[in-house]
């Protein structure tokens, strides 16, 4: 038995196959081969969007092994906290493990990076990207969004059905929010793995990137949370803990109140 929040789906999915099969005719030969071409294409998505959530279960386990790396780092003093390992390369913290590296100590490397970090966060990146030559010549940064053309209807793409209604919670890092409420609609730029124990725990989300093949919007599906990727300057558009209401199956979203 199918689970509640795919029902709509499934019910779309069968209305569309019907007018389809209208349209072709009881005994067009087209039928059976559009038939075998959807069944086809069914699986090969499903594998598609298993691997990838694979590929986000292997990302946590990865995470685990350098949160341990870390522990050992700080034992011998070369970090002074366990977060510092993100400021290192993969070639340091392995290298200062098997005795490979060149350096036993990464507190000044860390704070030098941690300052970079800062920087770079503050930068508004388009999405695409269009250079001339090396990109350190030339100018990435975005225009930032005007508050005054803040509208209370937004529109993206619609990745994972269903509706949801609940508060904003606009979050640029994932480790800075320990847990949400239960009617929490999770507002970001977009998502990766890391994000995994938010948006399981999220009435709906919305993200600035993505497509249908997104890591976005394959959670948003395996897990029946309505889910609109695409949606441009969400997270200065929405204001946090603003009412909202979300549309998964047409892209809409609207600011309550």
């Amino acid at each position: 038995m199918p689970r509640p929040a795919a029902r709509p789906r499934l019910g779309k999915r069968a209305e569309a196959e019907a007018a389809l099969s209208a349209r072709l005719g009881r005994f067009s030969l087209r039928r059976p081969l559009l038939r075998w071409m959807l069944k086809l294409l069914r699986e090969v998505i499903a594998h598609r969007e298993n691997s990838r959530y694979c590929r986000s279960e292997l990302f946590g386990i990865c995470r685990d092994i350098f949160h341990a790396q870390a522990l050992h780092l700080i034992a011998r003093g070369a970090i002074a906290q366990r977060d510092d390992v993100y400021c290192m390369t993969v070639d340091e913290i392995l290298g200062f493990t098997d005795g490979s590296g060149v350096d036993e100590a990464f507190h000044a490397t860390v704070a030098r990076r941690r300052e970079q970090l800062a920087v770079y966060a503050a930068n508004e990146v388009p999405e695409t990207l269009v250079t001339d030559g090396a990109l350190r010549n030339n100018a990435l940064i975005r225009v930032p969004f005007d508050p005054a053309q803040a509208d209370r209807h937004l529109s993206g793409l619609g990745s994972s059905m269903g509706v949801a209604r609940g508060h904003a919670r606009v979050v640029r890092d994932p480790h800075s929010v320990d847990e949400l409420p239960p009617d929490t609609i999770l507002v970001a730029r977009e998502t990766d793995p890391g994000w995994l124990f938010l948006m399981l725990a999220s009435k709906g989300i919305v993200v600035e990137r993505g497509s249908m093949l997104s890591h976005t919007a394959i959670t948003g599906r395996k897990f029946g949370i309505p889910t609109v990727v695409g949606v441009d300057d969400a997270c200065s558009r929405i204001p946090d803990g603003a009412a909202m209401e979300i549309d998964g199956g047409s892209g809409a979203v609207q600011l309550l109140h």
